[in-house]
This record gives C-alpha cells, structure tokens and sequence, in this order.
C-alpha cells in the first residue's frame, strides 16, 4: 500500500510514523483542522479496543472501522466509516440474542457474534441440524422449506438450540425469519432469535420460581447442595427413581456402576468441568427405565454452591436404537426381505435379493403386503392383526408368519420397526422376513426323533403316551365302538442276541415291526416301548369275545412264519397281553398296566400265546 500515492485512495488515509501524522490525503484532511499533519494519531480517532474508533467533530459523532498496513517505521491507516452498520447491529442486538444467514443447503453463511452474552458455538458451514433440538428438527427444516420456496415469507415460532455455554443442555428460544431467497442484497433465510428460559440458579431462595417450574418441568430434577446432600426432588425424578419418600437415597436407586458413573457427573459439575451425561437403568417394580443423567453448577457470587442434576427419560429411545440395531444387523445379512409400508399395509420399497423366492418379490411390483402373506397356517392373520395394533401404536413386533411367492410357503421370522414423525404419528414401517425354513425343518426332525423309535421307525413310549391319550378320550366321547391295547414281548429274545450278535438281533426287531405292521390296520398305532417290547393300540368294531378272538389270531399270524437267521431257520415266538378299555375314568397309564400284566400271565402260562383279560 506504501507505494500507491494516499491520494488516489477515495477513503480517508493517513501515513502514520512513532504516532505522529506524517502524510494524509484530502479525504483525511476533511475529518478535521487543516493542521492535521504534524499532530497525533490517537487525538484525531478514540480506539474502543473491539477494532473501532469514534470521531467526534462539531459535536456530531462518526464510527470508522481503522485497517492498517506497515511498511518500516510507518503505517498506512485507511478509515472506513461503520457508523450505520454498528447502529444496526446494536439495534440487532437490543431486541435479539442472535442474528444468522442461512444459504439454501440450510448451513450457516453468516451469524452475528453478540457482544453481551456467550457466540453461539454455531461455526460457518455448519450445518442447522447441529444445533437443533431432535424433536424440533423436522418442524423446523419444514418451515425452513416453506422459506426457500416462498422468498419474502416471513415466520415466529419457538424451537430448542444448543444452549451456547453449557454442553449438552438447550435453550428455548423464539425464531423470527424471512426468506431473501433471490433478494439482491440478502441471499438467503434470516433468523434472528430471542431468548425465552434460562435456569435460576439461586440455591439459596428456595422460594424461588425455579422451584414452580421445576415441579411442572417435563424432566426429573435433583438440587444438589455444595456438601453434596440433595435438597430437592421433583415429582417427575421421583418417579424415574421410584423413591416415595426422602431424598438421601437417591443416587442409591441406580446399580452399583451407575452410580458411579453419576457421582462422577455430579462431581465435574462442581469442579466447572464439562463431563458428557450418562445414561443409567433404573429398576423398580419390576420395570427398567432408562434415565439420561446430566449437571449443571449453580453459582452465586462466582462460587459454585449446588448443582442442578436432569433426569430424562430416554427408555423409548434407547429401545427403538436396540431395534434398529436389530433391523441393521437383519438387513446386512442379505439374504432378508425387506419391506417398508405404510400403516394401512402400502408397499413403498422392496429389498429381497439374495434370496431365490425373495427376489421374485423385488420385480414383481407388489403394491399390499396382504397380497403375500397367509399359507399353511391359519393363525398367522389373527397374530399379525394384533402385531398391526402393537405397530400403529409406535411399538416394535416380532413374530413368525408366512410368505406365499408363486406357489411356495416360505415360513419366515419377522421383525417390524415403526418409524414416527415428530408428532408421534406412525409413518411408515420396516418389515424384515428372514426364511426360517431349515430351522422349522430341523425342528420338524427334532420332533420326530423325539416321538419315534430310530431303530424301527416307530412310535417310541413318549410318542405312544400322547397316541394312546388322544385314543381313550375319541373313546370316551363315543367315537370308538371299543378300544384294545396289544401289549407284546418277544420271548427268550435274549438267547437270539447272544448266539447271533445284536446285528441280528436289530434285524430282527425290524422284521417284527414289519410284520406287526402288516397285520394291523392303517388306522391302528404301533410304538416299541422297550427292548424287545411293542404296543399297538387298536379301535374295535365290536368288543364281544369273538372281536377279541379274531385280535388274537392277527398276533399269532405274525409270528407264524419262521425267519432266516445264520443259514438256519428259527421261530419267533412271543407273548401278548390284550385288554379292553373299560370304564372311562382309566388313565392312560393304568390302561398301559392292565395291559403289561396280561402279557405277563401269558408268559407264566408258558409263553408264546395271546392272554386276553
């Protein structure tokens, strides 16, 4: 700047050396007294130390703004007049806390720092929904919308911001903007804001309205005294706490690591250091509440002498993140179906490759989620109907159903996660299917092994309890003309394992349950109980001696043909025990007996015969 002549500069400007005005030009000589030059700097401008200086003539006063350049020993001062610019910005800030630009992509293009409270922490660049409350958010980006597609609307309403000077606390405050959206001289929204609450402080006056508010406050409140005694409990904290009566024990109502954790909150905010809050369980009659604990000092006379410690309940926020966690982890495994519906069960997105059948499903252009549900299990409608109810309610559903694709049943385990607006209303919900069809095989296989005997094939005792109940009491209701239980144990059976080894020995229970098979009827149960034990339950057309004679025959028949065991033949023989059910208050169990004993007569009377008692 040095070497450009001062007076081609249309501002005011001076050479100044050690202090003294060595050189100005006529911009600079209209300021004051032609014999401007020779005297002091500092007597023409009064610096106010905030980079401005006052120039009082005639007894009018002018601001300028005073940028310098150095070269040497001296310095080229240029005089830029602010007086209107500094009379607006008092006046910004007599009637607001904060005054902010945004651009069009809502980030901060340009903000007014306030000289008589805290700069708002809000950098250039950032982002509007830093600051913001979560709950504020999608009302205030919505009006923030209306601006950019309105210019020159003009808005008030009341929002929650990062309070400037106590982390991880909010204020609220009243907005007031206008869009200059297309404007030549504002190019973007203007907001320009005003305080509403801020805490009290004042421990001592318990009198004071904090204690009003805080009884009406929708957050637990706890009033920490400088000896670390709490002197005051809202209603709200007691009931997140489950105290009903005292405050002592307060902190005691948390595990043993959280209350840790929450002295050590309590603790920073005495000592002045920032501590980030900690969410804590609480468990009370048998109900966990999850609490988000935060402090604050109080001061008085630049001392510390209490702390405000917040409860807020987070459960519902700390529950949907373990859902969507769960949905993240669902919707990573790939092979998932995915589906986002409305609450009256519209399809606005499909996500199912991976996946043979659920890929069909992503092109097929499915519109109703009615559309696939149902199959082989005629409950599935009625537990997704009350699911429904637990969704539109904001709550979270798992479950099992099943998926028709073309002409597959595919058996799936569902996860549904509701999504809410601001308002609490459901919007919208995820639906993630995952096949769970091997599991629902194996269990099928499970169950069957369960029930039957893996040498035969056969229903096993366990299998032949439920069989035999489910007979007595078609029985009882008179669906059966009569009811028999065959109880049958292979004689001397021993003697066949030792000479031609349990090899042989398992053949020959196969056979025989081949040829008891045989000679039942379809409808009739066989099971193998034991060893070499076997038990058929049959329905009888008649129960006379004779239906009973004919019973015992189809026994003996089994057994009549020999088998081939080591190049020779041998007979089989066995002794049956046949009973009739007879009175119906007989158990299962006490059938089963009569039965066992009969067969046991027919082994004292010799063996190799049917006894019918």
């Amino acid at each position: 700047m040095p070497d450009l002549p001062i007076e081609s500069i249309p501002l005011p400007a001076f050479v100044v050396e050690r202090g003294v005005i060595v050189t100005c030009n006529a911009a600079a000589q209209r300021l004051a007294a032609p014999d401007l030059i020779g005297s002091e700097f500092g007597d023409l401008f009064d610096a106010t130390g905030d980079g401005y200086a006052r120039l009082e003539r005639d007894g009018a006063i002018t601001w300028y703004r005073l940028d310098a350049s150095e070269s040497g020993e001296q310095h080229t001062v240029l005089a830029t007049e602010v007086t209107d610019e500094l009379h607006a910005r008092a006046i910004l800030e007599g009637l607001f806390a904060d005054c902010f630009v945004l651009d069009d992509q809502a980030r901060l293009a340009w903000k007014l720092t306030p000289r008589r409270r805290q700069p708002s922490s809000w950098s250039v660049d950032s982002h509007v929904i830093e600051q913001l409350h979560p709950d504020d958010l999608t009302d205030a980006l919505q009006r923030f919308a209306d601006a950019l597609e309105q210019p020159g609307l003009r808005q008030s309403y009341t929002t929650r911001i990062k309070h400037p000077a106590r982390a991880g606390l909010w204020e609220l405050v009243s907005l007031d903007s206008v869009s200059g959206i297309a404007d030549p001289w504002i190019d973007g929204v203007v907001i320009c804001s005003r305080v509403n609450e801020a805490i009290d402080t004042q421990v001592d006056l318990v009198d004071s309205p904090f204690y009003s508010l805080a009884e009406a406050a929708p957050t637990g409140i706890v009033v920490v005294d400088g000896n670390r005694h709490p002197v005051y409990v809202n209603e709200l904290a007691r009931d997140l706490l489950g105290l009903e009566s005292g405050t002592n024990t307060w902190i005691d109502q948390f595990s043993a690591a959280d209350a840790q954790a929450v002295h050590a909150v309590v603790s920073a905010a005495f000592a002045g250091d920032g501590h980030k809050p900690h969410i804590a369980r609480v468990t009370h009659d048998d109900t966990a509440v999850w609490v988000r604990v935060a402090a604050v000092p109080q001061q008085s006379r630049d001392q510390t002498v209490g702390v405000i410690v917040t409860l807020v309940d987070v459960t519902d926020v700390v529950e949907a993140r373990a859902d969507i966690d769960r949905l993240v982890d669902a919707m990573q495994a790939g092979s998932d179906l995915v589906l986002v519906c409305t609450p009256d069960l519209a399809i606005t997105h499909v996500k199912g490759s991976g996946h043979e059948h659920f890929a069909r499903l992503e092109t097929a252009g499915l519109t109703h989620l009615a559309d696939i549900l149902g199959g082989e299990r005629a409950d599935d409608d009625n537990d997704f109907e009350v699911g429904l109810d637990q969704i539109r309610a904001g709550q979270s559903w798992r479950g099992e159903l099943t998926i028709r694709v073309d002409d597959a049943v595919v058996p799936v385990s569902v996860l549904c996660v509701p999504r809410q607006a601001a308002d609490g209303r459901v919007e919208s919900f995820a639906f993630v299917a995952r096949d769970i069809s091997d599991l629902k095989q194996t269990q099928r296989r499970l169950a069957h092994l369960a029930m039957h005997d893996p040498l035969t094939g056969l229903t096993n005792r366990l299998g032949l309890r439920d069989e035999l109940e489910g007979e007595l009491a078609r029985w009882r209701r008179g669906e059966l003309h009569g009811l028999a239980l065959a109880f049958i144990d292979l004689d001397d059976f021993k003697e066949i394992n030792d000479e031609f080894g349990h090899e042989t020995g398992d053949h020959v229970l196969r056979e025989v349950a081949s040829r008891l098979q045989r000679a039942l009827r379809p409808d009739d149960v066989l099971a193998r109980i034991g060893g070499d034990e076997f038990v058929a339950v049959l329905g009888l057309q008649a129960t006379g001696q004779l239906a009973l004679e004919l019973l015992a025959e189809r026994f003996t028949h089994a057994f009549g043909e020999p088998m081939v065991l080591g190049g020779r033949a041998v007979r089989l023989r066995a002794s049956v025990g046949v009973v009739t059910a007879a009175t119906t208050d007989e158990d299962h169990t006490a059938f089963l007996a009569r039965a066992d004993a009969a067969m046991y007569a027919a082994k004292r009377g010799g063996k190799n015969q049917v006894r019918v008692a």
